[in-house]
This record gives structure tokens, sequence and C-alpha cells, in this order.
């Protein structure tokens, strides 16, 4: 289910290196294997947002390490966590076919530009 929203949001981005990705992956989603590249976490719903003005849409954090800090690396990765915070997911294979679409048609529309 894709997240619906009428007001302006924004997600909170966090680079981190390896060992405290590792640590956050451990913590949240222990049954996952690998490295993580990328981690989001979608804000609860009903969270207090005293500051008013833009609601945060959630948090993604991006592995430092795994892409030595370049943006042609970065980018990618912060689209794939932007479209997880949206209701994208990529647990059926169908569903994983159209979230890579959706990244590649996106990042080719920006590279167009």
């Amino acid at each position: 289910m894709r997240k619906k929203t009428g007001k302006k949001t924004k997600p909170d981005i966090f680079l981190l290196g390896k060992a405290e990705m590792k640590r956050l992956k451990k913590k949240f989603l222990p049954r996952e294997k690998g490295p993580a590249n990328v981690l989001s976490f979608g804000e609860p719903v009903n969270w207090p947002n005293p500051g008013g003005g833009s609601e945060k849409l959630g948090e993604i954090y991006l592995n430092l390490d795994l892409t030595g800090g370049e943006m042609d690396k970065l980018a990618p990765l912060f689209l794939h966590g932007l479209l997880h915070l949206l209701g994208y997911d990529h647990k059926k294979k169908g569903d994983r076919i159209r979230m890579e679409n959706l990244e590649e048609k996106i990042i080719n529309k920006i590279s167009n530009s």
C-alpha cells in the first residue's frame, strides 16, 4: 500500500558507517542477512509534530562505507529508501519488479534532465 498524504512531508537522512548500519540492522531486522546498504523506517502514525510545517515521512539510513560516499552510488540507495517510505516493497517477486522498474525510470529521467 502506498502512503498517501496531502501534507508536505520530508525524510530525515543519515549517513552512517558499516558498524553503525550493522547495529541498526541487527536491532530492527534481525532475520535479514548480508550487509545493509540502506535502511528506511517510516514515521509512526499519529506521531506528534510540534514544529508544525512539514511532517516527517520517516528516516533513511545510507551506508557510506559501501558507497565510498560517492553521489552516483548514494542517489540510487536514497531513492530505494524513499520508495520504501512511500509504501513500496520487494517482499514478492512482482512487487520487486515494479519497484526496480520505477527506480530505473526515475534514475533515467533524472540522468536525462
